[in-house]
């Protein structure tokens, strides 16, 4: 369903008429009015004549000249060479014409305009944004050339489109070798099932959803708000990132511009599985972990929870031994959730390459010890069947090398999930363990 025009930006064709009057119908060419246009202007004309509140609402703010060539700067070989680019959020081009002042500037308008014509693409939700986009394209590529034509070509047809509501287009995504994206920051609430609960940043779904739909090997080049690459918010946000690519760079940047009060970082990421399709379909026949056994955090916080309520068995990091079963633990006053034994517990903090060490270091917590208070540094996973042979099993299958392997594919954070330790393949583990996990109570 194509989006309808927000009816506060019909009042940017005012800007629209402008920009076409920089199409002159002789040989003439202006080019300090053609660099405004193509610098600054747009956006200039934007907060005119359009109320903040509305592109707010939109979400529409564009990247600056300097800030556009430093995301595109690594790329401008692999662009010259025909690498397909497309900006799936493009608002009026900014990131496209940066593609197109990485080529040669020795190549003649009409060899540029074929270039980027065949190889650059972008979609954009509001209409007018993407006329506008579509105009500056043809603008940056008449300007950029050294042999220009005795007059200004018409604007290229097939560059950008109207996206649909979801501002996206996966199956052309699908084709891109190279993803130039400014997504957008305003607020939306997160679907149930996902990474998140509540009202979070639009950039965090709308980039994973870019990461899930790109093929493997291509170039992710992302401008995001600071909070995805280091507010706690958005921990699992970034673990689910990670399942789909490898991080290559991280700049920092700082604020995004002098009237957005937001800093901004550069991710530059190449996307290493297949789709997200691909990868339910492989897990549909790929019984998990989850399926045989629950996985928690423990529950105490140190530092913020007061020794209060009654007394009961406390297991930490420090009190129980890696490998084997547990033979006492300490107490502490806890009034909140506890854990009834037979279980297995795992320490979450566990980096990928440890040394060739199991990612999972586990230990039985046996039933005798009672319901236990667990800190929030480990992990405590318990056999649906409340088994103890499952549990000794199961604790000696998760140390084993192929699922460190998987883990290390799976997850390269230095705090394994929940969610994580539910997908690890069954079929990783002995077959005596799965046996023992299936049977009934």
């Amino acid at each position: 369903m194509e989006a309808a025009q927000p009816p506060a930006f019909e009042q940017y064709r005012k800007y629209q008429e402008e920009l076409r009057a920089a199409f002159p119908a002789t040989n003439a060419f202006d080019p300090d009015t053609i660099a405004k246009h193509l610098d600054g202007l747009a956006y200039d004309q934007l907060r005119r004549l359009v109320p903040l509140s509305d592109r707010r609402k939109a979400s529409t703010f564009f990247t600056g000249s300097a800030l556009r060539a430093r995301l595109v700067a690594p790329y401008k070989h692999e662009i010259r060479r025909g690498a397909a680019v497309i900006d799936p959020a493009c608002g009026v081009g900014d990131l496209l014409i940066a593609a197109i002042y990485s080529l040669p500037k020795s190549w003649t308008t009409s060899k540029i305009a074929e270039h980027a014509t065949s190889h650059f693409s972008g979609s954009e939700i509001i209409p007018t944004l993407a006329e506008v986009a579509q105009e500056r394209l043809s603008l940056a590529v008449q300007s950029h050339s050294r042999h220009r034509q005795s007059q200004l070509l018409p604007p290229a047809q097939g560059h950008v489109k109207v996206a649909n509501s979801s501002g996206l287009e996966p199956n052309v995504l699908a084709y891109a070798d190279i993803v130039l994206l400014n997504p957008p920051f305003g607020r939306v609430r997160l679907p149930k099932q996902s990474w998140g609960q509540g009202l979070a940043t639009e950039a965090a779904p709308f980039t994973l959803s870019v990461v899930k739909n790109c093929k493997p090997g291509a170039r992710i080049a992302a401008i995001l708000p600071d909070a995805l690459r280091s507010g706690p918010r958005y921990a699992r946000w970034r673990e689910e990132v990670r399942r789909f690519v490898k991080i290559e760079d991280i700049e920092i940047v700082g604020e995004f511009d002098r009237w957005t009060s937001i800093d901004v970082f550069i991710a530059r990421l190449k996307v290493e599985s297949g789709s997200d399709s691909d990868l339910e379909q492989s897990q549909k026949h790929r019984p998990a972990l989850g399926t045989l056994a629950s996985v928690h955090v423990g529950d105490v916080v140190p530092h913020r929870h007061l020794a209060i309520g009654p007394e009961v068995p406390y297991l930490t990091v420090a009190t129980v031994p890696v490998g084997g079963t547990i033979n006492r633990a300490p107490t502490r006053r806890f009034p909140g959730r506890t854990h009834s034994g037979p279980l297995v517990v795992a320490r979450r903090t566990s980096a990928a390459g440890n040394g060739g060490r199991p990612r999972l270091q586990t230990s039985v917590v046996p039933e005798w010890i009672g319901a236990a208070a667990v800190e929030n540094h480990l992990l405590v996973i318990k056999p649906k069947n409340n088994s103890m042979a499952a549990c000794e099993m199961l604790a000696n299958s998760l140390r084993d090398i192929s699922v460190t392997e998987w883990l290390n594919t799976a997850s390269r954070t230095r705090h394994l999930t929940c969610q994580v330790v539910r997908d690890i393949p069954l079929d990783l583990l002995a077959p005596k363990c799965i046996e023992q996990l299936g049977l009934a109570d």
